[in-house]
């Protein structure tokens, strides 16, 4: 039965959409994008330390010959996202920026047809159409575009570091490694990553208020360590083309998230957006149309 583990991917994506509020509330305290990485995945990476050693602490093994996976996630993946991302939402702004990040889930099926033998099928790439097609929409309510090359490059290069991250991830659990192995070494490489990028520029923030420090946690367990967890436990059932559709439930909840905390307006084109995007979703969850994994590894 895989209808668990398309319930835990479509949980993810709701909950990432909460990135969004936390980037925000945490910004008003002085936190620049990459200190919010360096917060949000360190955090992260110690909930799933402490996990693991209530668990199993042998989980924390792993061969030497597979630690390019884990760093292949973390830094191509997690770390390569976040900069681009950001980067891009400075240079053309949150709209163009989200639908260059949304061409993932088209990348990760055409690197899923090279490294897991995958087939392109119609109905996957209907899927793949519909989800960007909801996301574009999603995307153009919240603003007009622009454009300059290097958002450009830095949009599609955040498509590609999400797509890496999926990827190395499906790679590691089909190795047998579980999720809480997986996305510890994900989140703590990340945010290695993060603060060797950041030159140690977060030791120098203000004293920050109780209520700062209760939102760097909230970050990281709920925004991070929990969609983190189910979705990288979703790939030990599905593909990774089709969790990430899946998962692209993300500009609903974020906008939905957004109506709710800060009122954001409810355009109509977010409504049409949404229903592709759910449309997508039921493809993919279609258990007809999709056939099942050689390798069902724990997670």
């Amino acid at each position: 039965m895989r209808y668990p583990y398309m319930f835990a991917a479509l949980t993810a994506g709701c909950l990432w959409g909460l990135i969004g509020v936390f980037s925000r509330l945490l910004g008003g305290f002085g936190f620049s994008p990459l200190q919010i990485v360096i917060c949000r995945s360190g955090t992260a990476a110690v909930l799933f330390f402490l996990s693991i050693v209530i668990r199993d602490v042998r989980l924390l093994r792993f061969k030497l010959k597979d630690i390019w996976c884990f760093l292949g996630a973390g830094m191509l993946g997690m770390l390569f996202f976040s900069v681009c991302y950001f980067t891009a939402v400075e240079l053309i702004g949150i709209p163009t920026a989200a639908i260059l990040q949304y061409t993932s889930p088209a990348i990760i099926a055409i690197l899923s047809m090279f490294v897991f033998h995958e087939k392109l099928t119609a109905w996957r790439i209907l899927a793949v159409a519909l989800s960007f097609s909801g996301c574009c929409v999603i995307s153009l309510a919240g603003g007009s575009l622009s454009f300059s090359l290097l958002g450009l490059l830095c949009g599609l290069g955040a498509g590609v570091g999400y797509a890496l991250q999926s990827i190395f991830a499906s790679i590691a659990v089909r190795k047998g490694y579980t999720s809480l192995t997986v996305n510890f070494y994900i989140s703590l490489f990340a945010a290695a990553g993060a603060m060797l990028l950041d030159r140690g520029q977060i030791a120098e923030l203000p004293q920050l208020p109780a209520k700062a420090f209760l939102l760097v946690v909230a970050a990281g367990s709920i925004a991070s360590f929990l969609p983190s967890w189910l979705y990288v436990k979703s790939l030990s059932a599905m593909e990774a083309s089709r969790a990430s559709v899946m998962a692209s439930t993300e500009p609903i909840a974020a906008t939905a998230f957004g109506v709710v905390f800060f009122n954001d307006p409810l355009r109509f084109p977010i409504i049409i957006g949404a229903v592709f995007i759910l449309a997508a979703v039921a493809i993919s969850a279609h258990p007809d149309l999709h056939p099942p994994l050689d390798k069902h590894p724990p997670a």
